[in-house]
């Protein structure tokens, strides 16, 4: 059974706090047992010096250094006190704790006076002194019960280090559980509003609660699901635009040839045209569906070349210019300085050209001006092509470059599938520019294609 991440999060947290306090409990109790350790030996070698003064001062009077020693115990009475009890006296107190460790007197050569110590190279000693001169020593075990303290002061430090860290390891438990169950709550909710997306639920949504990494996740989470929600929205309309563009013709086909079955209509050349005309127009549908797709999805093939955009535009002026002369438009053509060159797949261009040109000759009102303009836009080339209207209303616009959008109501109906000016964007884009719809200057619609420039070698 794998563990949740609620459980990976407060394991990870209780074993950090555990080896934390862990180790801050066994770094201070090494230096509070060896501290302990260095105080007795402090103190011990304090008590001692302060006995052997005693010593020099009594070796003065008696010049015996055993009878000097005798009753040492006795002569030292609390500190900043006399033997009686009055103050001034220069004896003072024994510092605070247990007993110091049993003591050895040594002669001035240092052997031992009386009993000898089991280990003489393990001693401390302190000089006594009289009249400036050493008369004798007095030892004691360098790590005698100062040892034994260490160990017992460390048994009972333990006791509390054990206790302090057993308070510890449960309070950064509950530490841990709360702060996993708040880092692991936003994690399931984007989990289960992720598997929503996969059940196609796009309408699943996570709160966000905050500004670090997890709440822009949540953010960046919202953002794909009403991504996906548009798109899936604009892919069912794309479906069932696509199915009434391919019914129409597909009805007067089939209307045609059970016509033609029946024998209501003779199989003549008038029946044969419609029938070609109905299947050249699917077929018109078709390629634009399929150029459209390779170009949203990156598969157009681009023999990119360098063109002049001004001579194109020139040549694709000429060639409609008559039939927007028969359709009662003219068509003007408006080139500002030059040269204008671009790096692009000229096919392609001569298709946006094309597109733009028929998007006009079939949605603008005659007798209005029809202008395609080459300009220099700063960092972009700039080709539009403006007419006098009816025009788009303005919240329209954004919208012009959709798959299959046409604005019926405002335009001229003229039997378009709705795919021309989502080529151009198509086609554009890939080419690394963008386009743009305005309102023209004449009242009418302008469509510009900003082109990448082709920088000078």
């Amino acid at each position: 059974m794998r563990a949740t991440l609620f459980v990976k999060l407060f394991l990870m947290q209780l074993l950090a706090a555990a080896v934390l306090v862990a180790g801050a409990i066994g770094v201070l109790s090494l230096y509070t047992g060896q501290n302990f350790a260095d105080y007795l030996r402090a103190r011990d070698a304090e008590i001692y010096r302060e006995v052997a003064e005693e010593i020099g001062r009594r070796y003065a009077a008696t010049a015996d250094l055993q009878a000097a020693a005798e009753g040492v115990r006795a002569l030292r009475p609390p500190r900043g006190k006399s033997r009686d009890g009055r103050p001034g006296s220069r004896r003072r107190e024994r510092p605070p704790g247990p007993p110091p460790p049993p003591a050895f007197l040594l002669d001035a050569a240092g052997q031992p006076l009386g009993a000898a110590p089991s280990d003489p190279q393990g001693l401390e000693r302190a000089a006594i002194k009289s009249g400036g001169k050493v008369v004798g020593f007095i030892a004691w075990p360098r790590n005698g019960l100062a040892q034994d303290m260490d160990a017992a002061f460390t048994l009972r430090q333990g006791r509390a280090y054990l206790l302090i860290s057993c308070a510890a390891i449960l309070l950064a438990a509950l530490f841990a559980a709360l702060l996993a169950r708040r880092a692991a709550r936003p994690i399931r909710e984007l989990s289960a509003a992720s598997a929503a997306l996969a059940r196609r639920d796009f309408t699943a949504r996570v709160s966000v609660t905050g500004t670090d990494e997890i709440g822009r996740l949540a953010g960046d989470f919202n953002r794909l699901a009403e991504a996906l929600q548009g798109y899936d929205l604009r892919q069912r309309q794309w479906l069932a635009d696509v199915a009434h563009e391919l019914r129409n013709p597909l009805a007067i086909l089939r209307a045609q040839i059970d016509a033609v079955l029946d024998g209501v209509r003779a199989p003549d050349d008038q029946a044969l045209g419609t029938l070609a005309g109905e299947v050249a127009r699917l077929e018109a549908i078709v390629a634009q569906l399929h150029l459209l797709s390779l170009a949203e999805s990156g598969g157009l093939n681009l023999q990119a070349v360098d063109l002049d955009l001004a001579g194109l535009v020139a040549d694709a002026v000429a060639r409609y210019a008559p039939r927007f002369a028969a359709a009662g438009f003219d068509l003007r053509c408006a080139v500002d300085g030059g040269p204008y060159v671009i790096s692009a797949d000229q096919q392609r261009i001569e298709a946006v050209l094309a597109n733009l040109l028929e998007n006009a000759l079939r949605y603008a009102t005659p007798p209005g001006p029809v202008t395609v303009r080459v300009a220099d836009a700063g960092d972009t080339l700039l080709l539009a092509v403006a007419d006098g209207g009816p025009g788009v209303p303005v919240d329209a616009l954004p919208r012009l470059f959709d798959r299959l959008f046409r604005v019926d109501p405002s335009r001229r109906a003229g039997g378009g599938a709705g795919l021309g000016l989502a080529i151009v964007r198509s086609i554009v884009v890939a080419h690394g520019g963008f386009v743009r719809a305005q309102r023209s200057a004449a009242g009418g619609l302008e469509v510009q294609c900003h082109w990448p420039k082709v920088r000078p070698a």
